[in-house]
C-alpha cells in the first residue's frame, strides 16, 4: 500500500480503473475469439473508451493499465493520451499489479472477459464489461444483477457514459 501510495494520486474521487485487453502478440493465434477487429487488439476501441474517459477526468481519478513491461505498446498508449489531452488518466504498467488497482477502485472498465475480469469479481467495485464473443446465458442468468456487460460498443460506450455522469457507483 505504501508503494502503490507512491505513485498514484491521492485525493477523494472515485477511481475508475479501464484495464487493457485484447492484446494479440503478432504471429499468435487463440481459437475462441470471434471479435471484430480481434487481430489488431480493437485499438480503436480502446480510443474510443479513452475518448469518454477524458471528459470526465477532472471529476474522477481515471488509471489506465496497460500489460506489464509494455507489452501493450506503452509508447502508443502514452501518445494517445497526451494527443487527445488525457493529462489527468494515469498510465501504469507495470508499476503495479492489477489486484492491487483493484482494491482501490470504484468501477473497472474491462473490454472483453480475460484472467482482469475474473480479478475483478472478487471486488466489490462495478465492472463494465464489453465482449462480442459472449455465450449470454450464465450473464442474463446468473450475473445480471452483478455487472454491467454488453455485446454493442454504441451501447457499451452510451451507457458508460450515462454511469459517469451520475456518478453513482456501487450499484451491481
Amino acid at each position: 500500500n505504501k508503494n502503490l501510495s507512491k505513485k498514484l494520486k491521492k485525493n477523494n474521487k472515485p477511481t475508475v480503473l479501464f484495464l487493457l485487453g485484447l492484446l494479440v502478440t503478432k504471429n499468435h493465434f487463440y481459437f475462441g475469439r470471434n471479435r471484430e477487429k480481434y487481430e489488431t487488439s480493437a485499438w480503436e476501441f480502446h480510443h474510443d473508451v479513452l475518448c469518454l474517459l477524458k471528459k470526465y477526468q477532472n471529476k474522477y481519478n481515471i488509471i489506465f493499465k496497460d500489460y506489464p513491461d509494455g507489452l501493450g505498446k506503452s509508447i502508443l498508449w502514452k501518445k494517445i493520451l497526451k494527443d487527445i489531452n488525457a493529462d489527468k488518466i494515469q498510465y501504469i504498467s507495470n508499476e503495479h499489479k492489477v489486484n492491487d488497482l483493484l482494491r482501490i477502485s470504484d468501477l473497472n472498465i474491462s473490454p472483453c472477459i480475460s484472467t482482469t475480469f475474473f480479478e475483478a469479481l472478487y471486488f466489490d467495485a462495478d465492472i463494465f464489461l464489453y465482449e462480442e464473443d459472449i455465450f449470454e446465458k450464465p450473464f442474463e442468468k446468473d450475473t445480471k444483477r452483478e455487472i454491467y456487460y454488453f455485446k454493442n460498443e454504441k451501447k457499451f460506450l452510451s451507457e458508460l457514459e450515462k454511469y459517469l455522469v451520475t456518478g453513482n457507483f456501487y450499484t451491481k
